[in-house]
């Protein structure tokens, strides 16, 4: 006898929660006044039968609206450019990311989470350049790039073959 007592008051709270939020819910859809409105938010739908009497925004269940003509815009995720990764050599061929390009519909304020997959090209090709001010207040900065420049190249020949590093120099002066 108390299980049951104890069941009945844990299922009656559970029904009085669950009806509160779906009320809730719905007074939120019932004032919107417009379907622009009304489907930003996103647990609400917009009916678009001519005729219909009762409030347009609803929470969707089926049988507020009749027949399909609820508006009820879910999120869409579409991979459009989804070439495989690649661990290629040559750079025409290599591919890093998955996928290269997406396009997404969101309602207003949703959350979508999507996986993007990486990998890292062998031997790809890397430049980097240095422009330096070689006036003489910049005399220690050119010494610390000087040295900078043989342990970057030494740690950059752990990554990739492919590096090539440049040098450009200016010197500042009033005309």
């Amino acid at each position: 006898r108390p299980k049951f007592v104890i069941t009945l008051i844990i299922a009656v709270s559970c029904l009085k929660f669950t009806t509160g939020q779906s009320s809730s819910s719905s007074k939120i859809c019932e004032g919107k006044l417009t379907c622009r409105e009304c489907i930003q938010t996103s647990t609400c739908g917009w009916c678009t039968e001519p005729n219909f009497q009762k409030p347009r925004c609803h929470v969707p269940d089926g049988n507020y609206c009749p027949g399909k003509l609820t508006v009820d815009p879910r999120n869409e995720f579409h991979e459009t450019v989804a070439k495989n990764l690649s661990k290629a050599k040559s750079a025409e061929e290599i591919v890093q990311i998955y996928p290269q390009k997406a396009q997404l519909k969101l309602r207003l304020g949703e959350v979508y989470k999507m996986d993007v997959k990486y990998s890292q090209a062998e031997d790809y090709p890397v430049d980097l350049y240095y422009l330096m001010d070689l006036s003489e207040s910049m005399r220690d900065d050119k010494e610390t790039l000087s040295q900078l420049g043989v342990e970057l190249s030494r740690e950059m020949s752990k990554i990739t073959s492919n590096f090539r590093l440049g040098f450009g120099s200016f010197v500042e002066k009033k005309l």
